[in-house]
């Protein structure tokens, strides 16, 4: 399946910002320059996506054009709430039985809440849901979901590794929590690679931690931007394309010889 399909499905109302209160018209023009990004970089775009093709060989004006749309996107503020009552994100996933010491982990829940129950996370979402096609949250709330089963998993913690893994999982880079914005792709990518879901997560919590424990980012990859209100918009393809630089290197073997991280034998 052409993976670019299922970006040319985006609703250019997602360009809709609250901070300038975007006209018809611009969004009218950020679609059909989206719209002509996908179909004119399309085939590359896919083969990136699909691990045919480097995410070095994306070419530059093609990431500024996705850059400049996406930062006339509709978005999640880069801030965290300091109020998220997320009671049926709570019922659903029963985060608060996790151990004291795997909450703090993913900073008490409210990454994971954005991901699972973006409406009980941040109160615009609201506005997007009572049009005919509300947000696409799949990728998302799928890596939200297996990262708790994940944690539910762990029986022994050692200390000084979850403190440096839960910095690895905080680092931010031009504002943007870097883990959160791209986890989610990573974990997509290696799911596609025919990884187990608990195997995916796994291997992405090494690579965050060994790569920061080196002085390094979480991933290879890096966005500018928070993530955005639905999948198929420019923020989100831009974190999947960067996500293709860690699986890269994973099907190459650098994580491999740097870190001792290998994709598990198919």
């Amino acid at each position: 399946m052409d993976p670019i399909k299922f970006y040319r499905g985006f609703d250019q109302e997602f360009f809709y910002s609250f901070h300038k209160h975007s006209s018809d018209l611009e969004l009218d023009e950020l679609g059909k320059r989206y719209s002509l990004c996908l179909d004119k970089q399309g085939q590359t775009l896919g083969e990136i996506l699909t691990g045919k093709r480097s995410p070095k060989k994306l070419r530059d004006d093609t990431l500024e054009e996705l850059h400049s749309l996406a930062a006339s996107e509709g978005k999640f503020a880069n801030d965290l709430p300091l109020n998220v009552q997320a009671d049926h994100f709570e019922s659903e996933t029963g985060f608060s039985q996790l151990p004291g010491e795997l909450r703090r982990l993913v900073e008490g829940r409210s990454h994971v809440v954005r991901l699972v129950k973006p409406a009980e996370y941040d109160k615009n979402y609201w506005f997007y849901t009572q049009g005919e096609n509300p947000p696409q949250n799949v990728y998302c709330r799928e890596f939200g979901m297996d990262l708790l089963e994940f944690l539910r998993g762990v029986r022994s913690t050692n200390k000084a590794k979850l403190m440096g893994l839960r910095r690895a999982i905080s680092f931010r880079k031009e504002g943007i929590y870097q883990f959160w914005a791209l986890a989610p792709y990573v974990h997509l990518g290696l799911m596609q690679l025919g990884c187990e879901w608990s195997s995916s997560i796994g291997i992405l919590i090494k690579i965050a931690s060994k790569r920061y424990a080196q002085g390094q980012s979480p991933f290879t990859g890096h966005t500018r931007f928070q993530l955005g209100y639905d999948e198929r918009m420019p923020t989100h393809l831009i974190a999947r394309l960067e996500a293709m630089r860690d699986i890269e290197h994973l099907k190459k073997g650098d994580y491999a010889k740097a870190y001792g991280i290998e994709l598990p034998k198919q």
